[in-house]
């Protein structure tokens, strides 16, 4: 159009016929020619704006990626260091070989309780990382609920210092030692096994830790309430509003070392199960008592 408007514009100025028709095409040519650029500009501007909104947005989420990678690494580097110490302070009273039997065995305690801490914070790393490259995930199908928990406590009974004494399991009613419910074995056995190793960690010294499962009724429908329920240690009571936040550590639990990342996958982790962890405190006795719940529904 443009073209065309052109050369029927030069063509009556050339000739000097004053073809007012052809002027008035002439005339809309170069206007339809400024619109077009005008248009194009501001489709460019618009581009070029995209652009560098993606470029600050992409640039935000890389700086807030790193920001998260130096403070895990700070952490994790913290809660290594104090178990490590341990390992190395025993290693060389060990050497020296100027302790008694009674040090001795302490002292292998200790170095015991120190790679234990350290297991456990390289789990949860990998099991992160996992999770996060989509390698772990719940497959719901029926789950026999007895099995899953007793692999659960034996492996915490073989690993953890002091926790055959002090690990204690009911169901209620007991029947429910024979039933089965929708779920993921690993991801069932993941979950109980964070609770009950956070709550060996921050309970009292020797004090008890209790699994229950329970019949319950929720929406209408049977399920089993998994729970585990420890007596209020001296970090206090968790943070309801935080406790399940990645990296989340209660300030005055800074003697237990820990990457708060255990709550966290269990969440994910019960949320793909279809499922949510409660925290719950109870206060029958001399101490409170800290409570972590979740149920799935009785197949």
């Amino acid at each position: 159009r443009f073209r065309r408007g052109r050369r029927a514009g030069e063509a009556a100025l050339m000739t000097g016929h004053l073809n007012y028709e052809a002027l008035r095409h002439f005339a809309d040519s170069w206007g339809l020619l400024f619109m077009t650029l005008v248009r194009r500009h501001h489709k460019e501007a618009a581009l070029q704006q995209s652009a560098l909104s993606l470029s600050a947005e992409r640039l935000r989420t890389e700086v807030a990626r790193r920001s998260e990678q130096q403070h895990f690494l700070a952490m994790l580097v913290h809660e290594i260091r104090g178990p490590l110490t341990v390992v190395q302070l025993g290693n060389r009273a060990l050497t020296q070989r100027v302790l008694d039997a009674a040090q001795t065995a302490t002292w292998a305690q200790r170095m015991h309780s120190a790679t234990e801490t350290i297991g456990q914070i390289v789990e949860n790393c990998g099991q992160v990382d996992r999770l996060e490259e989509g390698a772990l995930f719940a497959t719901v199908s029926e789950v026999a609920i007895a099995p899953v928990l007793s692999q659960t406590l034996d492996r915490l009974r073989d690993t953890a210092s002091g926790a055959a004494e002090r690990l204690h399991t009911v169901y209620v009613p007991e029947s429910l030692r024979y039933a089965s419910c929708r779920g993921d074995a690993i991801c069932i056995g993941t979950i109980v096994g964070n609770l009950l190793s956070n709550a060996l960690k921050y309970a009292p010294d020797g004090s008890a830790v209790l699994l229950q499962a329970s019949a319950v009724q929720q929406g209408g429908r049977a399920c089993v309430e998994f729970s585990v329920r420890n007596d209020q240690g001296a970090s206090g009571a968790p943070d309801p509003a935080r406790v399940f936040s990645r990296y989340y550590r209660a300030a005055s639990a800074t003697q237990v070392s820990g990457t708060g990342l255990g709550l966290w996958l269990s969440q994910n982790l019960a949320r793909q199960m279809h499922s949510e962890i409660r925290l719950g405190q109870q206060n029958d006795g001399d101490l409170p008592k800290i409570l972590f719940s979740f149920t799935l529904e009785l197949t």
